[in-house]
């Protein structure tokens, strides 16, 4: 053998118990591949990194959202008094039907909150007013608005408060509900303000739809997503 040949056995066998062996190369070689200019991640990996996470943030948009972002707008203001509502509502003799929603829902607004309703096993179906009850309310608008109402049963609510078990003490007994179909024109709507917070718990919310919306801005597919549903 030549001193070459020896020289190449030693290197790849007596100092790094040869090629492809268990041990790293300190100079970036493994065997006959040079891996230094490897990534650390693959890019396919790296995409589905990417993919999973921005799918996760768009579902955790979808639900924090009626909470979180624009709460003065009427579809997330809708979806709040209905979780409101389905929690705090008493279902103890059967399903309870109430007109919660007294303000307009257009009707891309009100296609969305019904879906919604639905995901909670709950049911939403919505009235146009008449023209004395319209004008009652404002005597200038010359189209009616849409009022709708919510039902809820036993097995829905108690489904909600299995998940969110936080919820099971504020549950009470609603004064301005009826069992079944409403019989009043115009139901008395649960109140529209949420349960008083404290301090600390406003500035927690504060912060982090702050984060949500910082966050928004620096991924495109999320604020997209945001944008559609202001639509």
């Amino acid at each position: 053998m030549c001193k070459a040949c020896d020289g190449d056995l030693f290197f790849d066998y007596g100092l790094f118990g040869g090629r492809g062996s268990r041990y790293a190369d300190p100079f970036g070689f493994d065997g006959d591949v040079d891996r230094r200019s490897f990534a650390s991640v693959s890019q396919r990996a790296q995409g589905a990194l990417e993919n999973s996470r921005s799918e996760y943030l768009t579902r955790l948009f979808h639900y924090l959202s009626p909470y979180f972002l624009h709460p003065t707008d009427a579809s997330f203001k809708a979806k709040r008094l209905f979780i409101d509502y389905l929690a705090k509502v008493d279902t103890s003799k059967g399903p309870v039907t109430s007109e919660i929603i007294n303000f307009h829902l257009v009707p891309d607004m009100r296609k969305a909150f019904n879906k919604y309703v639905r995901e909670y096993g709950c049911t939403a179906t919505s009235r146009q007013l008449s023209r004395a009850e319209q004008d009652q309310i404002n005597k200038t608008r010359k189209s009616l608005l849409w009022y709708t109402s919510v039902k809820v049963t036993p097995e829905a609510q108690q489904t909600y408060l299995e998940k969110h078990p936080a919820k099971q003490g504020s549950t009470r007994a609603s004064t301005s509900s009826t069992v079944g179909p409403s019989t009043s024109p115009v139901a008395t709507a649960v109140s529209a303000s949420p349960p008083l917070r404290d301090i600390t718990h406003r500035k927690t919310m504060q912060k982090m739809n702050q984060a949500a919306v910082a966050h928004a801005a620096q991924n495109p597919s999320i604020e997209k997503h945001i944008a559609q549903k202001k639509v």
